[in-house]
């Protein structure tokens, strides 16, 4: 059994294991090998000519609100295996080097929207943005400053994916759109993305407002007989690669707070030893706790414990107070499917 990332020369098996597994619908399909797949990266497992299992890596550009960095971030998509080869643990293999793979590059954090929470949880992702369907009613108050960057070619993208679902982008303003697809067979019309750039000079919010109630009204018109909907969250699932990284990104807002304990990953092994986690408004950062010890007694301060008493944490308890501490989900505007 081989894994290596395929690089585009088994697209017709891939596309193959990807619909035994997912059984889109064939317009979804074609969209995503014709739109997403030829700009992302799959890993599979391979016997003889056989594709066994696979896990995509498409990647996304971000805009980060602390001094509007921009990160490229890989998204987890397609994780499936060939039925007659599950219970080999060959998903297991596959994620473990995507996870190795990717903390080698250096990225923070990698996420995915699961199927099965339980599937993941094993490589210590944790449950990030819970899923959320709601009644439509007024235009979203809430300003998100991290984001997916909505370029040119992503706006192209995702009109050829809501049209996949007879769905289309509707624009409320400069910087501002709703999308929504239509679900048959549950007679239900669902709003997707509600999105607005506030940041753009020309954003003007009574006009926005003005439109997203046309736009309803419209749509309640065009479809009478069916339900509005609006997904206001897509379930996700986060998993920290480089734990330093991740901290200089966090967006944390409350009074300062160190915290000392020792890490163990047994996946992306360069988050693990004995550290000092330090949030903080001015900026978050981690220290190996030997020099973070150091520059706190020349300060006057006392040493806590001794090292060997510090308590062990793995990273899905670390991910779970940090997500918790900074409120990042409340930040974060995060409503990709693929």
């Amino acid at each position: 059994m081989r894994i290596q990332y395929d690089n585009q020369e088994n697209k017709e098996a891939v596309y193959q294991l990807w619909q035994e597994a997912f059984q889109d619908p064939e317009s979804f399909a074609d969209y995503y090998f014709q739109w997403v797949y030829p700009k992302n990266r799959v890993l599979v497992a391979k016997e003889a000519d056989e594709i066994c299992s696979m896990i995509h890596l498409n990647p996304y550009l971000w805009r980060w609100t602390r001094d509007s960095q921009m990160l490229t971030l890989h998204y987890i998509v397609g994780v499936a295996t060939k039925e007659s080869c599950r219970r080999q643990g060959l998903m297991r293999q596959c994620m473990q080097k995507v996870l190795q793979d990717l903390e080698a590059q250096g990225e923070p954090f990698t996420y995915l929207m699961p199927a099965n929470p339980a599937y993941y949880t094993p490589f210590h992702f944790v449950t990030w943005i819970k899923k959320q369907v709601a009644e439509v009613g007024d235009l979203p108050k809430t300003v998100y400053t991290i984001y997916p960057e909505r370029t040119e070619e992503y706006m192209k993208r995702l009109k050829a994916e809501v049209s996949c679902e007879e769905g289309d982008v509707v624009v409320l303003g400069a910087g501002c759109y709703l999308t929504y697809v239509v679900d048959r067979e549950n007679r239900t019309v669902l709003i997707q993305q509600v999105f607005r750039n506030m940041e753009i000079a020309t954003y003007r919010p009574a006009e926005v407002e003005e439109k997203w109630k046309s736009a309803i009204q419209e749509l309640r018109k065009r479809f009478p007989d069916m339900e509005l909907r609006w997904m206001k969250w897509q379930p996700m699932m986060l998993r920290i690669l480089n734990l330093q990284r991740f901290l200089e990104l966090l967006p944390y807002r409350g009074e300062q707070q160190v915290l000392e304990i020792r890490i163990q990953d047994e996946i992306c092994t360069n988050n693990t030893g004995a550290v000092c986690i330090v949030l903080s408004s001015q900026g978050c950062k981690l220290e190996p706790l030997e020099e973070a010890l150091q520059e706190v007694t020349d300060e006057g301060a006392e040493r806590k414990m001794p090292k060997s008493d510090l308590p062990v944490w793995d990273m899905t308890r670390v991910t779970e107070y940090l997500l918790e501490q900074s409120k990042l989900a409340e930040q974060v505007y995060l409503m990709e499917i693929v």
